[in-house]
């Protein structure tokens, strides 16, 4: 009998996903007026991956790749957002009330080839 353990391990990681996709996916239909959370979606158009940590009445920290977008479902309130984009600080305060998209961009200046040739 051969088992295939790469199968098994992946099964409750995908399970985990699919289920934040159907949370994310429940709140953004949402239409109930009583309703207090709201779907926080950030698109990295950077050069770096990087980790969004979001304060406010909870923590949290989400990870988002270089050309990938996250997504977090948040109470909805005030929070400070701080990361570390290519070695550069993000900062900024925010009031999340619906569902919002934030892009993130930063861009890495890379240095042209400074090889000069001498011709004789």
């Amino acid at each position: 009998m051969i088992l295939k353990t790469d199968s098994i391990k992946s099964a409750p990681a995908k399970i985990a996903l699919e289920n934040q996709a159907l949370t994310i996916l429940n709140q953004l239909f949402n239409t109930d007026v009583a309703n207090n959370k709201m779907v926080l979606m950030i698109s990295n158009e950077s050069d770096c991956d990087f980790v969004m940590n979001i304060a406010g009445t909870k923590s949290y920290s989400l990870p988002v790749a270089t050309n990938k977008t996250e997504s977090i479902v948040l109470e909805q309130g005030e929070y400070q957002m701080t990361s570390e984009v290519c070695n550069t600080s993000y900062r900024a305060f925010k009031n999340f009330f619906q569902n919002t998209q934030l892009s993130i961009r930063h861009r890495l200046i890379k240095p042209h080839d400074s090889t000069v040739v001498n011709q004789q």
